[in-house]
């Protein structure tokens, strides 16, 4: 009898969906039932089932559903249109995005705060901090209130670009207007202050935090170790350490990995053992966050003993891991059994694991290793899909994005990226009319090295290149075709294979 009135009603079909919207499985499969018996799906279907590819992550699915749906002239809803906003965000398509969202004030669909919101996070997530304020502009100009969420979503798009001092602007005019800031704003701004090293200015806001009644979280105190700990300032990541626990909070991986963090920086090694110790006593999962700590901090050792005491809490942390690093340092490095290590190690953990892990390990190779090794070990990388999307070409430009790569790891695709345009010049392959270097703000500042940005724009500067800082975005560098043409001309640029590592065919090698 049921099969009869699904039959006969799509609306039965829509109830079906509401009634399992959390079970996405079986969602679907109704979903694949009524083609089977000629029930037409309508707008709330087509909406739901949007949503249901979006909440499994099937971001690619929900995009071509809606795009076919509109080849077809079926007309989005303002959910809807939210919706595909996040789903585009979420597939990497931040232009397509604000398309849709063009489209929905066409279509005479006025956006809500939600709506703005989603935009502003889109755009922000991708590093488009002018249009994301753009956006925001628009939002106040046209009377839609903004909200808490709307500033951490203002805040959070100026810290990846950089632009600290933006995003204080916004919180500090927001708050004289009258808006009420909740702990998440608060937590979101006291980051954004650590990542750009204002000191000052994150523990006025932690003062004024509690002076407004607005209790600090365990977040906010983990955000103040690690803001500390980055820097190595360890007394003062201690404070807050202790703090944590006095608020009642216990603390776990999170807060010992920054604590941790900090003996590194400031290179106290019996602190660092000690403190790795009691993480082992306290039977914390040792996660992968510690073990690319343990990774990043071998890179720092100036001496062999310590070298020896981090590789020996690495030993512990992760046996396979141990056993890479220590195949990076041996003299007969043998490039295949590396290949093969490294892939069981990657399919053990969670893929967004990878690109920090083989940052780590490369940053290893190239100080401690022969050049030449780290390009080996950059392409092994590569060819094992850990750097997805580090070249694209169109008729206009070729682009090169090293953001979230480390600076040895943008050093090997930046030269590697350099010597294959070398090779469409030489055998005379049309080149575009632009070439950009995306290279991200790094919102956290090192102590040991320069931000990726400044690095590559060094490096480009000692090789005479014709790259130069973009107007467009301050997270690009830029050059003319034809300016790349000539330079190649001049002083080509390759690879070149030499006992001791590889090096660079100019007159400024790196």
């Amino acid at each position: 009898m049921l099969f009869v009135i699904l039959h006969q009603s799509t609306l039965w079909f829509n109830v079906l969906f509401s009634v399992w919207f959390c079970v996405q499985d079986d969602a679907l499969k109704w979903f694949d039932r009524m083609h089977e018996m000629g029930c037409a799906p309508d707008e709330v279907t087509y909406s739901s089932m949007i949503d249901v590819y979006g909440k499994m992550g099937r971001y690619e699915e929900a995009v071509m559903l809606y795009e076919r749906l509109r080849e077809a002239g079926w007309k989005s809803d303002r959910v809807t249109f939210g919706t595909m906003i996040k789903m585009y965000g979420k597939a990497g398509n931040p232009r397509q995005a604000f398309l849709v969202f063009q489209e929905m004030k066409d279509s005479g669909i006025k956006p809500d705060s939600v709506i703005y919101n989603t935009l502003i996070s889109v755009l922000g997530y991708s590093g488009r901090s002018k249009h994301a304020m753009k956006v925001f502009e628009e939002m106040e100009s046209v009377g839609v209130k903004p909200t808490a969420v709307t500033m951490s979503a203002v805040i959070e798009s100026c810290s990846r670009t950089g632009n600290a001092e933006g995003a204080l602007q916004v919180f500090t005019r927001l708050k004289k207007e009258g808006m009420v800031c909740d702990v998440v704003v608060y937590n979101t701004v006291i980051k954004l202050c650590g990542e750009a090293g204002l000191i000052e200015e994150a523990e006025q806001l932690l003062k004024e935090m509690s002076d407004a009644g607005c209790h600090p979280n365990e977040w906010t105190f983990k955000n103040m170790i690690s803001f500390y700990a980055k820097r190595g300032m360890v007394l003062e990541a201690q404070k807050y350490f202790f703090k944590l626990i006095s608020a009642g909070y216990s603390p776990d991986i999170i807060a010992y990995t920054s604590l941790l963090q900090g003996y590194g920086v400031a290179k106290d090694y019996t602190k660092f053992v000690e403190l790795f110790d009691e993480i082992v006593e306290t039977k914390c999962k040792l996660d992968e966050r510690l073990c690319g700590l343990l990774l990043h901090q071998l890179t720092s050792c100036e001496t062999a003993d310590d070298f020896k005491m981090v590789q020996r809490c690495l030993r512990i942390a992760s046996p396979r891991l141990e056993k890479i690093v220590a195949q990076i340092m041996e003299d007969n490095f043998v490039i295949d059994i590396f290949k093969k290590d490294i892939q069981g190690v990657l399919v053990d953990v969670p893929e967004e694991t990878h690109k920090p892990f083989c940052n780590c390990l490369l940053d290893l190779c190239w100080s401690k290793s022969p050049r030449k090794q780290a390009f080996e070990i950059f392409t092994v990388f590569c060819n094992v899909g850990v750097y997805p999307g580090l070249h694209s070409k169109s008729v206009s430009h070729w682009c090169l994005r090293l953001r979230s790569l480390s600076n040895s790891a943008a050093h090997c695709a930046l030269l590697s990226w350099l010597a294959s345009i070398n090779v469409a010049v030489e055998t005379g392959l049309g080149l575009p009319e632009k070439f950009i270097i995306e290279t991200g703000a790094s919102r956290t500042q090192s102590t040991n090295e320069p931000r990726l940005h400044v690095a590559i724009a060094t490096v480009l500067g000692e090789m005479n290149s014709p790259f130069e800082e973009s107007e467009e975005r301050r997270d690009w560098m830029v050059a003319r075709g034809t300016d790349i043409k000539s330079w190649l001309e001049l002083q080509p640029v390759e690879l070149l294979g030499t006992n001791s590592g590889f090096s660079l065919r100019t007159s400024h090698p790196l």
